[in-house]
């Protein structure tokens, strides 16, 4: 009788998280902006009281402020998002308008103040902090998703789509390759020759393969639900990642990386034709056998090419971010001045890069327009649509962290030069240093640990998520106890990667990594 309750209770989850239609574009952006939001609110907050605070008690705040409310919206408030951001905003210009009301101190021959942990003592990144936040951001988010999916807390809306339509955790999927692709070594121009670049690549493939391996057996083996429909039979999301990175890598390093975009393109406009004409769309979606390995795992297969055109867009976005991308001084056009404060109106090649953002991001949502129109949006074929909107909603995303970024260096620069001046004014010595109590960082230190381990902190999820979910009946949960049991298991996924981070143990070697952390 236990068997027959456990295999009709297997069957009730795999019905509850398939033939969902989605919700919109708007709403899945609606429900990321709170977390947005909530990293310009820790930052500005770090920002005002950080020296009074402990490594461990940023840590507490950076998860009250940024993933809390990440996993409320994503479950109960998810109704209350604008809400939540509007509110996120409020706060964050009360600690703006409380960083510059500050007064500055004073003192002779002070030495310099210690840089973040993202910057190097020459005051330049040693990495692109928004990069950062946007891949740690993508990976916290389908965190908790891939748990609060399986709790009657989480909307129907957000769930992935069957056939056509919009959700979050459809996004969630085509964010992850293109956060990939942005710190690839062919968006930062790093080559490598036809004998050292093949090895490299089947090295980097052999890990995700091996997790693919071992998901499903784990899954046949503990009888864990699955839905077919999303990958196949067989097939799984870390078998996806490992042919994306095969075949990109290949086709990268032939194509010399600079026409990355144009192959991305035509690869996307040969996989939509195939999917129109070639009766791959209706194979796919249909109910036909699936009665062999290729039949069984159509969609996996299908949607590597659609992944594959997406990571190397994803390539060509990296190399002009990397190369248009350069933390400098302002050229000034004009200045405000204001209760003592002089505001700098200028250009830097920041806020460039986030125009240049906005741009694509635009001619994505035009393409994303038509796409619709004329071939729907669909995760299960990774067709043109959907690739577009990826690729929208990534570019927005990354426009609107880098003009935080933006915003707190013009802060930063704007309390230091009327700190300057009023102390020189007031005290007459040339030699006066100011202290820098308005050092603003760039990222946080939960977000730099997740990106820090990107790969094992995803493996870990995993693994919690499969325990919760053989230890209880997640469907028969309320939502209080829903939302504590997923708020518990951020604690310990976070508290893990923190605790790899601070050992400085990382499970790939990985160039665009810092090898030394400072506090």
């Amino acid at each position: 009788m236990a068997e027959v309750d456990y295999h009709t209770y297997r069957k009730y989850m795999e019905d509850s998280v398939s033939n969902h239609n989605g919700s919109s574009a708007g709403d899945v952006l609606f429900t990321i902006l709170p977390s947005i939001c909530s990293i310009l609110l820790t930052l500005t907050f770090i920002t005002l009281f950080g020296k009074q605070l402990s490594f461990q008690a940023r840590i507490v705040v950076e998860f009250c402020v940024t993933i809390v409310p990440c996993v409320l919206c994503c479950t109960v408030l998810h109704d209350k998002a604008m809400a939540i951001s509007q509110i996120f905003l409020i706060l964050s210009a009360a600690n703006i308008i409380s960083i510059l009301a500050k007064k500055p101190k004073y003192s002779y021959n002070a030495a310099n103040s210690i840089p973040t942990s993202n910057e190097s003592k020459s005051g330049k990144s040693d990495k692109i902090s928004f990069i950062t936040n946007f891949r740690a951001l993508v990976m916290v988010m389908t965190s908790i998703c891939v748990l609060a999916v399986d709790f009657s807390c989480f909307p129907t809306e957000f769930m992935k789509t069957e056939t056509y339509g919009y959700s979050l955790m459809d996004a969630g999927v085509g964010l992850f390759i293109v956060a990939n692709a942005l710190t690839s070594p062919e968006a930062r121009n790093i080559q490598y020759s036809l004998s050292q670049g093949v090895p490299k690549y089947l090295k980097d493939c052999v890990p995700l393969l091996g997790l693919g391996a071992a998901r499903f057996f784990a899954v046949e083996f503990l009888g864990y639900q699955k839905h077919v429909s999303e990958y196949g039979v067989h097939w799984n999301f870390f078998l996806t990642l490992a042919c994306v990175r095969l075949f990109t890598g290949i086709l990268a390093h032939n194509l010399i990386y600079k026409y990355s975009l144009l192959t991305g393109l035509w690869i996307l406009g040969m996989h939509e034709y195939a999917l129109s004409t070639q009766g791959l769309k209706e194979w796919v979606m249909s109910d036909e056998p699936r009665d062999n390995f290729l039949s069984a795992n159509r969609e996996g297969w299908v949607s590597i090419p659609g992944y594959v055109g997406l990571y190397l867009i994803g390539i060509a976005l990296g190399r002009m971010i990397h190369t248009s991308f350069q933390y400098s001084e302002n050229q000034l056009i004009f200045n405000i001045k204001f209760r003592g404060y002089d505001f700098h109106i200028g250009y830097t090649k920041s806020m460039s890069l986030s125009l240049k953002l906005y741009i694509v991001a635009n001619f994505a949502f035009i393409a994303t327009y038509y796409c619709e129109k004329y071939f729907q949006v669909s995760r299960r074929l990774a067709n043109s649509g959907y690739c577009a909107w990826v690729l929208t909603l990534s570019t927005l995303i990354l426009t609107f962290l880098l003009m935080i970024e933006v915003l707190l260096e013009c802060i930063s620069g704007c309390v230091k030069d009327k700190a300057k001046k009023k102390g020189i004014k007031q005290l007459k010595r040339d030699d006066l240093n100011v202290k820098e109590d308005c050092h603003t960082i760039k990222t946080l230190a939960i977000f730099e640990a997740v990106n820090y381990n990107g790969l094992l902190f995803f493996l870990f999820v995993n693994l919690m998520t499969g325990m919760i979910n053989l230890s209880i009946k997640t469907r028969y949960v309320t939502d209080p106890q829903a939302v504590s049991i997923i708020l518990t298991y951020m604690v310990v996924n976070i508290t893990f990667v923190m605790l790899r981070y601070k050992t400085k143990k990382v499970l790939t070697n990985r160039p665009d990594l810092p090898k030394k952390i400072v506090e």
